[in-house]
């Protein structure tokens, strides 16, 4: 990691050598840039780098420029529709102008108007509601429940088990298939393998490739397991081939005894 030098009160966007950055590019429809210090999505300022939190400003929030910020991080097809949903924003009430900052700020979800739509704040507000069940499906499914009470249990067993390191599992195994999902949860629940697999995936830089890269890491250690497993089989049938073999000899030596 590059040497981080203490930002002016007055900086408001994020430099590219913080330590607390972290990248969810990985994520489809989903904003790129993510504050692993403060657990929050961030936006961006007219460069197009991140935008700091009111948090790491030490200022009060404004939902006005937040939400203004959330919107221009937008990326993909919805960078399309940025005026018309920016309106649309700023013609919400303050109480979904307040749900819809902080459900992107929590989620990173880019909810944005559809094309060709008026923009006004009912449309979002509807886009706003839609995005959030979907979220909560998604969360709320049995397997992934079930994945965090494996990340509540290693948190439990491992004081050091960080909650970026949590988060950032949870954020990988929503977007896996079923294969991968098993495979992370046995490596997880594997004594022999899991505190090297947390040492390697630590290593793995947050940026676009980190699905990829996660997903070839499960796939050795995968390997590296079945290899074991087989050693293992093949060491307890030598074992019990070694017992037949001996007890063999000895009823040899009995029957020799008895004559």
């Amino acid at each position: 990691m590059t040497s981080f030098t203490p930002m002016p009160p007055d900086r408001i966007d994020c430099p590219n050598d913080c330590p607390f950055l972290g990248m969810r590019t990985f994520l489809p429809d989903t904003l790129p840039f993510y504050c692993n210090k403060y657990e929050t999505f961030l936006g961006a300022v007219l460069t197009g780098q991140p935008a700091r939190c009111a948090r790491c400003l030490g200022v009060k929030r404004d939902l006005i420029q937040e939400g203004l910020a959330f919107i221009s991080a937008y990326t993909g097809d919805k960078r399309a529709v940025l005026p018309e949903t920016k309106e649309a924003f700023l013609h919400m009430g303050e109480t979904y102008r307040r749900l819809f900052v902080d459900f992107i700020a929590k989620t990173g979800a880019q909810i944005a108007l559809a094309p060709g739509k008026q923009p006004s704040p009912e449309a979002l507000l509807d886009q706003t509601l839609l995005s959030w069940r979907e979220k909560s499906d998604l969360t709320g499914a049995p397997e992934a429940q079930a994945f965090k009470a494996v990340l509540d249990q290693m948190a439990a067993d491992f004081p050091l088990f960080a909650r970026e390191t949590q988060t950032l599992l949870m954020n990988l195994f929503l977007v896996m298939d079923a294969s991968e999902k098993e495979m992370l949860k046995n490596v997880l629940q594997n004594a022999r393998q899991v505190e090297s697999f947390l040492d390697s995936f630590a290593k793995q830089p947050q940026d676009r490739d980190l699905l990829r890269n996660m997903r070839a890491l499960l796939y050795d250690y995968d390997r590296q397991d079945k290899t074991y497993q087989q050693q293992l089989q093949q060491q307890k049938a030598l074992e019990v081939q070694q017992q037949m073999i001996r007890l063999q000899h000895f009823r040899g030596r009995k029957q020799e005894y008895q004559r």
